[in-house]
């Protein structure tokens, strides 16, 4: 695990960034594929994992969460828009990506999550709903020191090329691009002074956040530099 802030860990996984999963105050801010189950465990093992928190129910960001729930005897938590998905009576979405997603990245069903709703809290974290990319989206919002673990609201880095930038997710990955443009500038108005994307490093130039969501709501998001914490 590599530290991101005072408490704040960012786990390893390969490549570097493609997607993310944090550990703070004993919970786990999304696990990702299922095949990732095993590394999660190995640099989790000797720490008490209370709760696995999800960000949204995609393939990519839940997959070996039955699996981690069972290894360490932490409930999962997710939105309940979206809790469908991951006990298994709902599909994530019904693009191709989606299906193959579910073959190949989801591992195990979760049986009895803990449903999650706006205003909620997680730790010291606000359950914040920011639907649009999934119906179920959410962030979690710490105050005291206004850290945010936002999801894919959008990524800062192109997981194919490695290239830093700020976009949103693509289109056809989202129930409704325009609710999560909104989402974005939900995000901004909270203030946060370190964001936490599903894909790509760390933000801490939240200006440029802020700057980004002025230039593309209600335009269509486009891509733009940002600094990015190495």
């Amino acid at each position: 695990m590599r530290p991101i802030a005072d408490g704040i860990f960012q786990l390893d996984g390969f490549p570097a960034h493609t997607v993310n999963a944090f550990f703070v105050d004993g919970m786990l801010f999304d696990c990702r594929t299922r095949w990732a189950a095993g590394g999660i465990a190995r640099q989790l093992r000797g720490r008490r994992l209370s709760l696995i928190a999800l960000t949204h129910a995609h393939p990519d960001h839940w997959g070996a969460a039955a699996t981690l729930s069972a290894v360490f005897g932490a409930r999962v938590a997710v939105h309940e828009a979206d809790a469908g998905i991951v006990k298994g009576t709902e599909p994530a979405g019904t693009h191709v990506a989606f299906r193959m997603g579910k073959r190949f990245l989801e591992g195990e069903t979760c049986r009895d999550p803990v449903l999650l709703k706006e205003g909620d809290m997680v730790g010291d974290f606000t359950v914040v709903h920011t639907p649009g990319h999934s119906a179920g989206h959410v962030i979690y919002f710490r105050e005291s020191d206004r850290v945010a673990v936002t999801g894919d609201l959008f990524s800062t880095m192109d997981s194919w090329t490695r290239r830093l930038r700020i976009a949103e997710p693509p289109a056809h990955l989202c129930v409704d691009p325009g609710e999560n443009r909104r989402s974005i500038e939900r995000l901004v108005e909270l203030k946060p002074s370190l964001v936490l994307p599903g894909h790509g490093p760390a933000l801490r130039d939240v200006d440029r956040l802020a700057e980004f969501a002025s230039r593309v709501a209600p335009a269509p998001i486009k891509e733009t530099a940002a600094s990015i914490a190495s």
